[in-house]
């Protein structure tokens, strides 16, 4: 019984970070169009961040209708409804295709650490119930990130040191950092908390936790459909 009511709350330990929002690649101000709030994400691997090459947003997410280019808006809208169409199970199936599960916006996020702008992809499976409905991918250190990362030509970043004899994709595991700025050198833990101490630092993030548990009743018949009758 513990262990079945740990996974509904759900408990996660990590920090928030928050990603300006841009208009184009080459772009590094916030345009005076844009949220003023940008993206917010909860990430348990605040470490990894010196990795994130995309930011994806539920279709749901509230400024999508804001910030989507021009000439992505078509195809964004369409996108948007038919994840609305689609039963929050699907959503989250590891089964379906990941080509038709995500929709480029044309807007690019700034990440506060390195300073360089990202592409900003809506994804079906990102939900806007958990979390901040958004996602920082970092597809060195994440495999769905590697899948989704490899299917949209976006860049892969290692930031943690493989082991040796190391042949798959995406490593979660510990070790040491590299390619992360000021971080290098450390070990995972290490990294957690110096990324987290910095985000409070600069004012656009810190320490978090986070709980995935819905109210009782309406998460129940959600996700599970109508209660069983007495």
């Amino acid at each position: 019984v513990k262990i079945m009511q740990r996974n509904w709350i759900g408990r996660s330990h990590g920090a928030k970070v928050t990603f300006p929002i841009v208009r184009t690649s080459g772009d590094l101000s916030v345009d005076s169009g844009m949220p003023d709030a940008g993206i917010e994400v909860f990430t348990t691997r605040p470490d990894t961040v010196f990795g994130l090459t995309v930011c994806v947003l539920s279709p749901e997410h509230p400024p999508v209708g804001q910030i989507v280019a021009d000439e992505r808006r078509a195809e964004v809208e369409a996108f948007v409804d038919r994840a609305r169409r689609t039963s929050e199970i699907d959503r989250l199936s590891t089964e379906r295709a990941l080509d038709e599960r995500g929709c480029a916006t044309g807007a690019f996020a700034r990440n506060p650490f390195t300073g360089e702008v990202v592409p900003i992809y809506l994804a079906d499976y990102v939900l806007a119930t958990y979390g901040t409905g958004a996602v920082m991918a970092v597809p060195g250190e994440d495999q769905r990130d590697w899948d989704f990362a490899t299917i949209f030509g976006l860049p892969i970043i290692e930031t943690v040191t493989r082991p040796e004899g190391w042949e798959g994709e995406a490593f979660a595991g510990d070790g040491i950092h590299t390619n992360s700025g000021f971080l290098d050198g450390l070990s995972v833990a290490d990294a957690k908390a110096a990324a987290s101490a910095w985000l409070a630092e600069q004012g656009v993030g810190g320490p978090k936790v986070n709980f995935r548990l819905r109210d009782w009743l309406l998460g129940r018949q959600r996700f599970w459909g109508c209660p069983i009758p007495v």
